[in-house]
């Protein structure tokens, strides 16, 4: 992404955190993930067919990062939304 821009990796990543307030690796892990929890929502698909479909490739990593941003694991994340989806209708 930095060569893209003509700009070094440190100069690109110092003007990325001034604008978004984190860096382009946290942030990349961070739409990763949201976009995890959107196909938890959304879809029958495994843990690992989510982990490979948002670009991700370790499951201890994947659950880690996950429990972080949610406080659940991806299985017991998406049994609560199914939970409360089915109780809503």
């Amino acid at each position: 992404m930095a060569a893209s821009v003509n700009l070094s990796y440190l100069r690109l990543e110092h003007l990325f955190k001034a604008e978004t307030g984190m860096t382009p690796v946290v942030y990349l892990k961070k739409l990763r993930i949201e976009r995890a929890r959107k196909l938890l929502e959304t879809t029958f698909l495994t843990n690992q067919q989510i982990i490979i479909e948002v670009g991700m490739y370790d499951e201890s990593h994947f659950v880690k990062d996950f429990k972080k941003a949610y406080g659940l694991r991806p299985s017991q994340y998406r049994k609560r939304h199914n939970s409360l989806s089915n109780t809503d209708a």
